[in-house]
């Protein structure tokens, strides 16, 4: 590592502290990574401001953005983007990593030339490649792995495997299950409502039926199913959100049937951090109950432009 205390530290909101992790984990074993949630021991009884500005200012070889408009709005984040213009105006921007993670526009620092990650299309599966070579170009070097951190992490992915088997077999579970379920319905009317109300010319339309709801937006239908398989348990359970282009109530002759644009599955399940998330079957993704909502209603609006 030469002159650097970390190969990569990565910068994001508190919603993606568990996307932070799930990267870290897949990366640490090669290269030495920085990260808040893992460092936070480290920050006891220092002056955080400085602790972290030095970090993404001088310590860390590369520095990774998960980005959201809301970043560097927040404190902490407020302060590593500081640390990172700094770096950028002084040394130049090779050592950035930028991972849009929303339809947003990136800071106006940014350079429109500079390439970034398209998170949304290539998902988590396709970043570390992406990571390796950034850290390569910038003169890394792969960390030799010792057998007792190799042992340590397979024993630890056991552990959580086993947890996670035994939970998703529980009665647990199966009430998990309907709690989040139900939050998810009530963070649809709260998001529905704050929406309609919040904006002149955004009309947002909910009907609610037993197991599933309906937003229809503009020409353009959201539907949300869940399905609960056993009561015991929530293996076999999910929910299921579907885009369509058209409405379902009132339509008439089969030309004017909706268009299915969008379907997406997910399992609930529980993450590192202990957090009750919902899973995408399709691209490994999780959510907690909020940002699953929020990240839905965006899809909708973005796709009826």
């Amino acid at each position: 590592m030469s002159d650097f205390k970390y190969d990569i530290a990565i910068s994001f909101l508190a919603d993606d502290e568990q996307l932070a992790v799930d990267i870290s984990e897949r990366i640490n074993e090669k290269f030495e990574v920085f990260i808040y949630s893992k460092r936070q021991e480290k920050l006891a009884g220092t002056d955080g401001q400085d602790y972290f500005s030095k970090v993404f200012n001088e310590e860390a070889r590369t520095v990774m953005i998960l980005y959201r408009s809301r970043w560097g709005e927040t404190p902490w984040t407020r302060v590593e983007e500081t640390a990172i213009k700094d770096r950028w105006f002084r040394n130049g921007y090779e050592f950035l990593l930028m991972i849009p993670l929303e339809d947003a526009d990136l800071p106006k620092w940014f350079p429109k030339t500079m390439l970034y990650y398209d998170y949304k299309s290539f998902g988590l599966d396709g970043l570390p490649p992406v990571i390796y070579s950034h850290l390569k170009r910038n003169g890394a070097t792969e960390k030799k792995s010792s057998l007792d951190s190799i042992i340590s992490k397979i024993d630890s992915d056991k552990k959580f495997k086993e947890d996670l088997e035994g939970y998703i077999r529980s009665q647990k579970s199966a009430d998990d299950f309907i709690l989040e379920a139900h939050k998810l319905f009530q963070f649809i009317r709260d998001k529905v409502s704050e929406i309609n109300k919040r904006y002149d010319k955004i009309n947002m339309a909910l009907k609610e039926e037993r197991e599933r709801c309906i937003i229809c937006y503009d020409g353009y239908e959201l539907n949300f199913y869940h399905h609960q398989a056993y009561s015991n348990t929530s293996e076999g359970s999910n929910i299921l959100f579907r885009i369509y282009k058209g409405y379902h109530l009132g339509y008439q002759a089969p030309s004017d049937k909706p268009k299915q644009l969008r379907e997406e599955f997910f399992e609930l399940t529980k993450d590192r951090l202990g957090n009750t998330v919902w899973k995408s079957r399709r691209v490994g993704d999780t959510y907690l109950s909020e940002e699953l909502i929020d990240k839905k209603l965006e899809e909708l609006i973005t796709i009826s432009k």
